[in-house]
């Protein structure tokens, strides 16, 4: 056999996955980087027969038979040309000869230095001695295939080896016109997606980078793919295997996404990160017959990950399930424009992603027979970081894990073992589900009492409070400190006059007095809470957020300088006091109850507040008796601002413990002199300090002769890590003679401290490096280390943030099936030489410079190991990074140029772009110890070396113009962004003065899509669907299939007397209005109505359970399948073997969201054939439409499908005018329905409009003022009214060939909504916090219909529906029908996400 010669010579154009790879190529000089091959063992076969076959199969797909020739046009692509024959890319050799490597290196070595008019596949036909087929070995360019590409190939192979197919002949000019209509469809679906999608993904980025989560991007990433390597391999059989399908069929998660999990866990383990970047390869062709060709369409589609580190393995496979549906949307957008939005977005210009290849079987079914093992593949292609390819064998009952990898990766960076942890992994996950991820990849770590490390999953137990509250702990010493404290009793009993029970908080200032101390106190004697604001203009503002989210908490505002107290005691004072402790005291509900409500330092992000229970307190206050020594003999000076949790600490752990508390107010003016004297004329014993006003008194050699001749015995630090340098020169200084220092850790979140380091206890002085160390639990079994990063557990952590969800809270199921309250700190730790964890900085404390991610924790690390630094402060300022510095030299106002120098060299080496370096005077710090950043940014040294300028000119020369200056380069008006190199940071910085130069607003795939000035200045910002393909499709649809048709063009197959005893025949049975047809049909004959046989084709499988359970078995009644694969014949068979008098249909496509062309199949096409069948077997016609087509839909006309706000309405114009265009000879009607709901099983996975606004109202406990009001029926009720029309026809015999339009409910949707939640809120706001919420991430698909509704409701503004054109039907009949639905409220209830609540208005 040998391929005929053509005269012709075809040009097939690049698919878009072919135009990606090319545009690879030229920027690489590897010519293996795009190297594919797969190599197979044969059963013994003919050598003569399996050349003919794979001849045969190569003419099949003639791609292979290509070469790339130079386009005509310098720019294009190259074209895919066929110039070869059989054997130029065809080869026989004998198994035996030697053989060092099995790759192709001949094939590989004649693509450089390019690709162009050479072969691009090479087949190696191995035979054994006795001259059969023994293997083949495929090399491929991967420009030319895909693995699904490859698939398709076995297939054919398959098929011509099969004894009955070897006289076929494929005909290669068919094949090739196959290959280019795919390309030609694909390039239509990618632009369509673009179009449809860019703008979502875009938003989504958007908030994902608002958001945070910087895991995914790394300056350690190499820029660009290499070749892949297989590193390792492993396979998963026996009873492991059947344990993981077992899990999946159990649990109902796909195979692929517990793979997915697996890797995830070990991938977050080996970078210790639980943020990344999943990419999984995607075959778009799902089947679709066009796109069943041999050739590369391959794309991938990606999403964050994100999970907090205690999270169970349950929430991390249902996140990565979730993440996955809502990507796959997205596998028509070309990854390249995914990854150019990613990487602007993200201000970075490489990303680390892991790659999950799953595939579902390890070759095509039809050639395993011929195999006597299983392919092996050898080379995959360009990677970029680590891949993951799993390859499921039903047949085997296998699961082959490969680990690829980049061939250029470091020494030291290659990962071992990777394969056999994540089935490990996958195996551990049934035992594991509730437990937290980190357990089943060896990444659950406790820390045992001295601070060393242990398994966690060995710590189950965590200690509960002995007391409800801490002034009810038996073994505390709270009456001496009450006792000491003479405004306590009289707090009380003004509070009891007041009215204040148990529970209510109590907001307020501070008066810098023991007058606040005591009510802090007295407050919590009487079972309230406190929450201390600032300034008084904070208080009405804190009550009132209490009030809203407090969970029921009362908040009660007190003006304490204003409130005037009884000092002297008395009788009545003290019973009422005693009255009130004694009922707190008896509240079997006290510890839950609010203790205090205390904001966050707001060193990470702005003030959130904490919300701490009495028992979480307890918990704290008892240990710290333990810990700290503090007892009746101790003096503490009360430093802290009541605003911050070093105070509870001071107050309430002296409390406790019986100490003595003396206020001092110099933390507030930060003079640390004054801080010192108080130190000594108070006696204090004990001090409590932010670290970094620590790091500062050591510089201060006054204070510590001060210090040195007072009562002090030990200081307490904590907020931050200990400067090493600080400890030697407080030992150095003679201070810590006498005095121990303490260093401690604990976010607010956690109830003040979680952990403790004693540092100097004489004669014991912690050596320098393990002075980082995270140190003792406070609490045992609380403090554990998963994925690199610190997680409190048990009571210590707080109920979370007041009126805000954080992911950073949850909660852990440990091994003895205990639930503890979980907080994720965000401050990452690692391993010192001994095995004790020490800290390395915070994950939110890295910001971006030029693209580049800048760690500050560790920047102010190494700047602060230079002794002469006393403090160091780094924040970004106008995309610049700043460092200011404070030295003995520079509070002196002197220069400091060697630290200055040393600081300048730190950031550089650590390749910071743009920064600059201000000596001060002093560091404005706030007196909870944190950085002032509002007064850094204007102290008088920092000078703003940003330039801020704006371009001239006008339209497209301007705007190139203005580039220009931006890039450093010559741009001109049609010059191409992407063909210059222009990276993702540079479009950023360009975008700011294009929009101020277009006057309009502008996306930054705005700026992408256009790619020049030209494109960009002509672009229109209007929301337009309809490209000029789909706008060429629609004009040839109304051509050829809307035109009013002749009765001459149909050949009437079969006449009808009487339709009176013909089947009703529906079509689309498993839908939302065929279901409602199967329950009215079950109506009316348990009624005992007569009505002819009815027939419910459907192409699904129907559910289980009624109304088809109850219809099995009805007289009268059949259940049909049908598939439509098969074109019309089938659906004519249909209605000609059951005898159908009328035909409903019932089929359609109505998803709102999709392309016109995804539409067309179903809502016009299929319609045309219908027609078309119905009229040659005098077939009445019942089609089902929808309000959509008009805005007045009692007119017999549609909107014009040409001008249409949206492609499913034009879709259902243009069925309209099919119908009504039929014959004269074909009776009709054309059924309009308003909003059909569904059955209330079809409603849990619905995406109806109504009902996800209502889930959405009572997730967000707030309706949008929405104006619009719309007709509502259910498919039953529509149904009913329909077949009473039919019914009525066996007396009629005429449908009428008009409209019938079904009369539903009204609902007004602002008063409806009103029902389900209580704030109204205007559109804008409404949808903000909708965007926002949890409910979204929840549900992707219904937040995407609200999504698209605020869209269409936002174009409907500018421009009615009444205000679109329209077309004449030519019909003039209008009925109405009448199918008021039961009650709306209750069937939603089915399909809410959440139980209904409703507001009772």
């Amino acid at each position: 056999m040998t391929a005929p010669n053509t005269r012709r010579v075809d040009r097939v154009p690049l698919s878009r996955s072919q135009q990606n790879i090319y545009n690879g190529m030229l920027q690489d000089n590897d010519p293996a980087l795009y190297f594919i091959g797969k190599s197979y063992r044969f059963h013994q076969l003919e050598l003569s027969v399996f050349l003919a076959a794979l001849e045969a199969t190569i003419l099949k797909n003639p791609g292979q038979l290509c070469v790339l020739e130079a386009p005509s046009t310098e720019g294009d692509y190259p074209d895919l040309v066929p110039r070869l024959q059989f054997g130029d890319i065809v080869r026989v050799r004998s198994d035996e000869q030697p053989q060092t490597d099995s790759r192709d290196y001949d094939l590989m070595h004649a693509w450089s230095p390019d690709i162009l008019a050479k072969p691009l596949v090479r087949y190696t036909v191995r035979t054994d001695k006795n001259g059969f087929v023994a293997r083949l070995d495929v090399f491929t360019h991967h420009i030319l295939v895909d693995g699904g590409a490859i698939r398709i190939i076995e297939e054919n192979l398959a098929h011509h080896l099969d004894t009955d197919n070897r006289l076929e002949i494929p005909c290669i000019r068919q094949a090739l016109d196959k290959l280019a209509e795919a390309h030609r469809r694909e390039a239509t679906k990618v632009e369509e997606s673009l179009q449809r999608l860019a703008n979502v993904v875009q938003r989504e980025l958007a908030d994902e980078v608002r958001n945070g989560g910087y895991g995914q991007v790394s300056n350690d990433a190499p820029g660009n793919a290499a070749r892949g390597v297989l590193h390792e391999s492993m396979i998963i059989c026996g009873k492991a295997f059947d344990n993981i399908i077992a899990l999946s069929e159990t649990k109902q998660v796909p195979l692929n996404i517990l793979v997915a999990t697996a890797a995830v866990a070990v991938d977050a383990s080996l970078r210790q990160s639980t943020e990344g970047l999943l990419v999984h390869a995607v075959d778009n062709r799902f089947g679709d017959p066009y796109l069943d060709v041999a050739t590369c369409l391959v794309n991938s589609v990606a999403h964050s990950i994100r999970f907090p580190p205690f999270a169970s393995v349950q929430d991390v496979v249902r996140t990565l399930d979730r993440s996955y549906v809502k990507a796959i949307r997205l596998r028509w957008l070309r990854e390249e424009y995914y990854r150019r939005i990613y990487l602007a977005l993200n201000q970075t210009s490489h990303i680390e992603a892991l790659t999950l290849n799953f595939i579902r079987e390890p070759c095509a079914p039809g050639l395993r027979p011929f195999l006597s093992e299983v392919p092996t593949v050898t080379d995959i292609g360009p990677v970029e970081g680590m891949t993951v390819a799993c390859v499921l064998n039903e047949d085997e009952r296998t699961l082959d894990l490969s680990i690829w990898n980049r061939v250029d990766l470091p020494q030291g960076k290659s990962c071992t073992r990777v394969a056999k942890r994540i089935a490990a992994a996958l195996e551990l996950m049934a035992a594991a589900w509730d437990q937290p991820i980190a357990m089943i990849v060896n990444e659950w770590f406790g820390i045992s009492s001295d601070g060393a490390l242990c398994l966690g999953n060995e710590v189950t137990q965590t200690t509960r409070p002995l007391a409800p509250a801490w002034f009810l702990d038996p073994g505390g010493s709270v009456h001496l400190t009450v006792d000491k404290r003479r405004y306590v009793h009289p707090w009380i009993a003004w509070l009891v006059r007041g009215s204040v029970v148990p529970g209510d908080v109590l907001v307020f200032t501070d008066d810098n007095t023991d007058k606040t101390i005591d009510l802090l106190i007295a407050c919590h004697l009487a079972g309230c809470g406190y929450s201390v604001c600032d300034t008084v203009a904070e208080v009405p503002l804190r009550a009132k957020a209490i009030t809203d989210h407090g969970g029921g908490v009362s908040a009660r505002v007190i003006d304490v300088a204003a409130t005037q107290l009884a000092v002297t005691p008395d009788n009545e004072q003290s019973k009422l006091a005693d009255k009130l402790i004694k009922q707190a005291a008896q509240d079997i509900s006290l510890a839950d109850k609010t203790a205090y409500i205390m904001p966050t330092s707001g060193s990470t992000g702005q003030p959130k507040l904490v919300q701490v229970s009495h028992g979480s307190l307890a918990l704290f206050c008892d240990a710290v008796r333990n810990a700290y020594g503090w007892g009746a003999h101790d003096t503490i000076l009360q430093c802290a601002p009541l605003t911050s949790d070093i105070s509870v600490e001071e107050i309430f752990g002296g409390a406790i413990c019986g100490s003595k508390l003396v206020r001092s107010t110099a933390m507030k003016t930060g003079d640390l002199a004054e801080l010192a004297r108080d130190i000594f004329v108070q006696r204090a014993t004990v001090i409590d300090l932010p670290t970094a006003v620590w790091h500062l008194l050591c510089d201060h050699s006054d204070a510590i002769d001060e210090i040195n001749r007072s009562c002090l015995r030990q200081i307490v630090i904590g907020g931050e890590a200990v400067r090493p340098c600080a400890v030697d020169k407080w030992i150095d200084s003679g201070a810590s003679q006498g005095i121990s220092l303490m260093s401690t850790y604990g976010p607010t979140e956690t109830t003040v401290v979680v952990t403790y380091l004693p540092i100097v206890c004489a004669p014991m002085t912690v050596e320098s490096d393990a002075r980082l160390r995270l140190g003792w639990p406070i609490v045992p079994n609380t403090v554990f280390i998963a994925f690199g990063e610190l997680v409190i557990v048990g009571d210590l952590v707080s109920v979370g943030y007041l009126g805000i969800d954080s992911r950073n809270f949850g909660t852990v199921t440990t091994t003895d099936g205990s639930c503890r309250r979980a907080f994720a700190t965000a401050d990452c730790v690692i391993l010192d030489d001994e095995g004790f964890p020490v800290f390395s900085g915070r994950k939110d404390a890295v910001v971006k410079i030029s693209g580049k991610r800048v760690d500050t924790a560790e920047l102010i690390r190494r700047i602060s190991t230079d002794p002469n630094v006393s403090d160091v402060a780094v924040e970004v300022y106008n995309g610049r990074l700043g460092v200011w510095f404070e030295t003995k030299l520079t509070r002196e106002g002197v220069d400091d140029a060697a630290a200055a120098t040393r600081s300048r060299l730190i950031l550089a080496s650590l390749g910071v772009s743009s920064f600059f370096v201000v000596g001060v005077p002093c560091i404005p710090r706030k007196p909870n110890g944190k950085i002032d950043r509002d007064n850094l940014l204007v102290m008088p040294q920092l000078v703003d070396s940003v330039q801020n300028y704006a371009g001239s000119g006008e339209g497209a020369a301007g705007l190139a113009e203005i580039w220009s200056r931006h890039l450093g380069r010559a741009i001109l008006p049609d010059s191409s962004l992407l063909d210059e190199g222009i990276g993702s940071v540079d479009l950023i910085r360009i975008l700011p003065d294009t929009r101020r130069h277009l006057g309009r607003h502008l996306s930054l795939l705005d700026l992408i899509s256009a790619d020049n000035a030209a494109n960009l200045t002509a672009a229109q910002t209007a929301n337009v669907w309809m490209d000029v393909g789909t706008a060429a499709e629609i004009e040839r649809d109304l051509a050829s299939l809307c035109r009013q048709r002749n009765a001459t063009e149909f050949s009437v197959k079969q006449t009808r007397n009487s339709h009176q005893k013909q089947a009703i025949v529906v079509l689309g049975a498993s839908g939302i209005l065929g279901t409602g047809f199967a329950q009215a049909v079950l109506d009316l004959r348990q009624s005992g109505v007569l009505c002819p046989e009815v027939v419910l084709a459907t192409r699904a499988r129907l559910p289980e359970g009624d109304p088809w359970t109850a219809l099995q078995g009805v007289d009268g009644v059949r259940i049909e399948r049908i598939s439509f694969e098969n074109g019309p014949g089938e659906l004519e068979a249909l209605i000609r073997d059951t005898d159908a008098g009328t035909l409903v249909n019932g089929v359609g496509n109505t998803n709102m969201l999709v392309p016109y062309r995804e539409l067309r199949l179903a809502n016009v096409e299929l319609v045309s054939a219908i027609v078309d069948i119905c009229a040659s077997y005098s077939t009445r016609l019942v089609h089902l439409s929808s309000f959509v087509v008009n805005a007045d839909v009692t007119v017999p006309q549609v909107t014009d499908p040409r001008e249409t706000p949206y492609p499913y309405a034009a879709s259902k114009s243009l069925a309209e005018l099919v119908v009504a265009g039929s014959p004269s000879a074909l009776d009709f009607t054309i059924v309009r329905l308003p909003r059909v709901l569904g059955e209330d099983y079809q409603l849990r996975n619905s995406s109806d409009i109504l009902l996800s606004i209502v889930d959405a109202c009572i997730a967000l406990r707030a309706y949008p003022s929405a104006t619009v009001t719309e007709e509502v029926t259910t498919g039953r009720a529509a149904a009913k009214a329909i077949l009473g029309v039919v019914s009525a026809l066996a007396r009629s015999g005429q449908l009428g060939s008009g409209i019938s339009v079904v009369r539903g409910e009204a609902v007004a949707y602002a008063d409806f909504l009103s029902e389900f939640a209580s704030d109204e809120l205007n559109m804008a706001e409404w949808k903000y916090r909708l965007d926002q919420s949890d409910w979204a991430k929840r549900n992707p698909r219904r937040w995407s219909v609200i999504d698209a509704w605020f869209t269409l409701g936002m174009m409907f503004e500018m421009r009615s529906y009444a205000e679109y054109p329209t077309m004449a039907l030519g019909v003039e009949s209008v009925a109405e029908l009448a199918a008021p639905p039961e009650s709306i409220r209750a069937l939603l209830a089915h399909g809410c996400s959440q139980p209904l609540k409703y507001t009772g208005r």
